[in-house]
């Protein structure tokens, strides 16, 4: 498992892909979508058009910004609901990026 220890990761890591969720207006159409399942979705989706084999993935990154109301780890959640295996690790981000990114 790639694990960070004092800076330095114990094994190779591979971004294979990026996938976003919707942009929507606050209180609009997206209001009756909880975040962490539309992370869930986002998952599934990189992991259909790239044909990862999902036992592959051990860390899953995400961003969320305003995490209000998800509880936890939203990148675990999502790891959880997207159903990767149970011992995948999350790091959930919480900086932003321009929905341009990167220029």
């Amino acid at each position: 498992m790639a694990t960070a220890r004092a800076g330095v990761l114990r094994s190779p890591v591979y971004i294979v892909d990026g996938v976003r969720t919707p942009v929507g207006k606050f209180g609009r159409s997206l209001r009756d979508f909880k975040a962490v399942d539309l992370a869930a979705l986002t998952i599934r989706e990189l992991l259909e058009r790239t044909s990862v084999d999902p036992s592959h993935v051990e860390l899953a990154v995400y961003g969320h910004v305003i995490r209000a109301g998800t509880h936890m780890n939203t990148a675990k959640q999502a790891a959880i609901k997207a159903e990767l295996r149970n011992d995948v690790e999350g790091f959930t981000s919480t900086w932003c990026a321009p929905v341009e990114w990167p220029p």
